[in-house]
């Protein structure tokens, strides 16, 4: 959870300031804001979208549920002892003693998988913000752009896989999570003004280009 939190909350922060920094230095206008407001603006809309995210990811949890693999090992309900193939528990208590009450309860809300969602939704945005903010062709900086939204997205598709390796989730689980997190930049983009963040990525970068001789 630690390093889930990291990589989609202080990581795109760092690559957002450092980025706009080297924006700022790479002309010899000011045409451009301070890279502290525009990273502040655009990681505001990155936040927006994470919120939108856990919300609809934890409303589906409640609403749905559904036991994860390890269900059994964590919660040891006290009906699994008589229970047969052809019953169906509808109530029982959890018996363990090995983990806490809540490591119990998040033991029957496997679906949709929020890592998933959250990592997909975290890769696919700084992503495309590299693309529509810092990938240049006539910039020193082409190759490693696309090598950074490499990283990106191998690293969404890591996070989704192991989900299903460590015997965290259900592959279907992993695959609603993943729609999800697709389908949420594009949803908090038409939920906001896009014009104005559009024009944020974009501001100043054919002026510049045209003043520097790029």
């Amino acid at each position: 959870m630690q390093f889930l939190v990291f990589t989609i909350l202080i990581l795109p922060m760092a690559l957002i300031f450092i980025t706009e920094c080297i924006l700022q230095n790479s002309f010899s206008t000011r045409l451009f804001e301070s890279p502290t407001k525009t990273m502040l603006h655009i990681y505001r809309s990155y936040i927006y979208g994470l919120f939108f995210n856990l919300c609809v990811i934890e409303v589906m949890k409640g609403l749905v549920g559904n036991p994860r693999p390890t269900f059994f090992d964590i919660c040891e309900p006290d009906k699994a002892k008589t229970c047969n193939g052809s019953e169906y528990v509808s109530s029982y208590e959890c018996t363990s003693t090995r983990f806490s009450k809540w490591f119990q309860s998040d033991s029957y809300h496997s679906f949709p998988s929020g890592h998933t969602s959250l990592s997909i939704y975290g890769g696919l945005f700084m992503a495309w913000y590299l693309q529509r903010r810092a990938f240049d062709w006539n910039h020193r900086t082409y190759c490693v752009v696309p090598v950074l939204q490499l990283v990106c997205l191998s690293y969404a598709a890591a996070s989704s896989l192991t989900r299903i390796t460590d015997h965290r989730h259900h592959w279907w689980d992993v695959l609603t999570g993943a729609v999800i997190g697709v389908l949420c930049p594009r949803t908090v983009r038409e939920l906001q003004n896009k014009s104005t963040f559009e024009e944020q990525l974009d501001d100043g970068k054919s002026t510049d280009r045209t003043i520097s001789g790029v």
